[in-house]
């Protein structure tokens, strides 16, 4: 209708300038002076003060009025002013979600629909509970408040399943063609919550990918591609989706209503577990390979000294003590005789077992040179060729060995 309120007043709020019309009514925003704050009044007039059409005004303002969530618009007052019905609600700058559609090119980011389809999920869940059924969800009743939260509007055809009657005549079809569900198109009076989830569902199917299910030359061949086609996966128009998603769409749209999910929360959170971001995907998938490469550098790793000494210890007698800066140095050994057996070496303790102490270390005996240990060395070689000898050349009856060993014992003994 044309534009005459502009600039006028209606009861105590001001309409300063038209937001949107429509074949119900037109929105302005307004002011209330009251309580000094801007808000958006809808109102009808003229030819839409039919009966049918005032009477759904006014459940719509009812309705609205009783529902307190933060997805969903909420309704100040109701009043008639001038012949003319109109309703009080907030004001939400917008854009609707048909904007956001019109003017995204790219397809959205997991995380950006996952919570578009959430905060709808919501707002339909708190309803539903309320025994309110909405009839007509589709992006251009969905808009983003100053807070860029989604916030669902336009109660207009919502029913009340509690009142157990329809709101419209019997066989009337009222909706969006693009969004109804089977069962609203066959007649609009006894729909359930579950009409509600298909239009989410179809919501889904253009966020994801940018277009409707749906397309046909009329608004009934819509409305008949609805009640008879199956949809098309979302994937073969946007092929980076899993099959995981197109699950979730699919179910959402199917046919029969028990069919599709029990509530709109159920489908938000297996949207959420069937696509979640590629950063989280990518963490999860990197976490085993991590875990692999930390384990390779690990056994790649050279042990610590400590380590290697403690099993130096394990495979060997001993090992050269640490000369500690007390500890004198020690003599250069001589060079052994000709011929001559060394002495075995004397085992020493490991650093780490030595007790630690703050006195000055002791000084270690000095070893005997191999000077004066030669000529008994000779010495125990000689009778033992000595006492071969004896043997074989006298034979190996009892009293030679006897007296072999006396004069071995002779030789060696001083």
């Amino acid at each position: 209708m044309a534009d005459t309120l502009t600039g006028t007043r209606l009861g105590p709020y001001e309409l300063r300038a038209l937001l949107g019309s429509g074949g119900m009514g037109s929105v302005y925003r307004g002011y209330d002076p009251a309580l000094d704050r801007e808000v958006a009044i809808k109102v009808i007039g003229g030819a839409a003060m039919l009966p049918d059409a005032l009477a759904r005004f006014r459940r719509e303002a009812r309705l609205a009025a009783a529902l307190r969530h933060p997805n969903i618009v909420h309704v100040y007052s109701f009043g008639e002013a001038g012949g003319r019905l109109y309703m009080v609600q907030e004001l939400l700058p917008g854009p609707s979600l048909a904007d956001l559609l019109r003017r995204n090119r790219r397809p959205m980011p997991p995380a950006r629909v996952r919570a578009l389809v959430g905060q709808l999920a919501s707002a339909l869940d708190y309803a539903h509970a309320q025994g309110v059924v909405h009839r007509d969800v589709k992006p251009g009743n969905a808009l983003f408040n100053a807070a860029g939260s989604l916030v669902l509007t336009d109660f207009g055809l919502a029913r009340d399943a509690r009142l157990h009657q329809a709101a419209t005549g019997a066989g009337l079809v009222m909706g969006t063609p693009g969004y109804i569900a089977p069962e609203q198109a066959v007649g609009s009076g006894g729909v359930t919550k579950g009409a509600d989830i298909y239009a989410l569902g179809v919501v889904l199917f253009e966020l994801l990918t940018g277009r409707l299910p749906f397309v046909a030359e009329t608004p009934m061949g819509v409305v008949l591609k609805h009640l008879y086609d199956d949809p098309p996966p979302p994937s073969t128009l946007r092929p980076d989706l899993p099959p995981a998603v197109d699950a979730v769409v699919l179910r959402a749209m199917r046919k029969e209503v028990s069919a599709r999910f029990p509530s709109a929360g159920a489908l938000a959170a297996a949207l959420d577990a069937a696509w979640p971001d590629q950063a989280r995907r990518s963490v999860a998938r990197s976490r085993p390979a991590a875990s692999a490469s930390i384990a390779a550098r690990a056994s790649t790793r050279p042990a610590p000294r400590k380590a290697m000494r403690a099993r130096a210890i394990g495979e060997h007698e001993s090992v050269p003590a640490r000369r500690s800066p007390n500890t004198p140095e020690r003599r250069e050994r001589q060079p052994s005789p000709a011929g001559a057996v060394r002495a075995p070496r004397r085992a020493t303790i490991p650093d780490q077992a030595r007790p630690r102490s703050t006195a000055p270390a002791a000084r270690a005996p000095a070893t005997p040179a191999y000077g004066g240990l030669w000529p008994l060395r000779v010495g125990l070689l000689t009778a033992c060729i000595v006492g071969i000898l004896l043997l074989v050349g006298f034979g190996f009856d009892q009293a030679t060995l006897t007296r072999g060993w006396a004069e071995l014992l002779r030789i060696v003994t001083p």
